[in-house]
């Protein structure tokens, strides 16, 4: 995603306190979940689905092993057949444009 969009992301994060990991890829993202429990863990699903279906479902797999389970937030651009994909793999949420940094942070103050 671009550094802005990407900014608009992690500003309300860093603001409530919450500590933050980025990975630029699935790949990197599922080798830092296998490291660490999250919390929180935000999806870029407008990338490539492919990537972060299979990114989702590894995570959900890890959990099943260390007992913790994680909030799985997605944003970005996608279709509505794309949202309902992710949900059936195991993203809790999913935030889209335009209204996708505002609805974003409202969720992130509930979970602090």
């Amino acid at each position: 995603s671009d550094p802005e969009s990407q900014h608009k992301i992690i500003q309300p994060l860093v603001h409530g306190g919450w500590a933050v990991v980025i990975a630029e890829t699935g790949r990197m993202a599922r080798y830092e979940a296998s490291l660490s429990h999250f919390d929180m863990i935000v999806i870029d699903a407008s990338v490539s689905m492919k990537d972060g279906v299979e990114t989702v479902q590894t995570i959900r797999q890890l959990e099943k092993f260390s007992g913790c389970r994680a909030t799985i937030l997605g944003i970005g651009f996608t279709k509505d057949k794309d949202c309902e994909e992710y949900r059936a793999n195991g993203i809790d949420e999913f935030y889209s444009q335009p209204t996708m940094a505002e609805e974003f942070a409202k969720k992130v103050e509930e979970l602090c």
